[in-house]
């Protein structure tokens, strides 16, 4: 079933995937919480410059760009009236 996060990440939709350690999150705790620590530490270095209103204008270009993506009978691009709550939506 897609969208799987290494399908989105293929698009450039998403930037970065969490490690999980074999056997799941839930089969150690430690090293769940040690990989998403050194994500976050990532995501600071690599974005911590841009200020929101970046970050939601590189998001929002990320799916306008992007390939549509087959789910079900529905495909395609979010239509302009969807735009707005896709923003909300974003900076949450």
């Amino acid at each position: 079933m897609k969208p799987t996060a290494s399908f989105l990440a293929e698009r450039g939709l998403i930037d970065k995937i969490i490690r999980e350690p074999k056997g799941g999150a839930q089969s150690n705790p430690l090293a769940t919480a040690l990989a998403i620590r050194e994500d976050m530490i990532w995501v600071e270095l690599e974005f911590g410059h841009l200020t929101p209103d970046q970050i939601l204008a590189r998001r929002i270009q990320r799916v306008e760009t992007s390939q549509p993506i087959l789910i079900g009978h529905l495909s395609g691009k979010p239509s302009q009236d969807h735009r707005s709550l896709l923003e909300r939506l974003l900076r949450r």
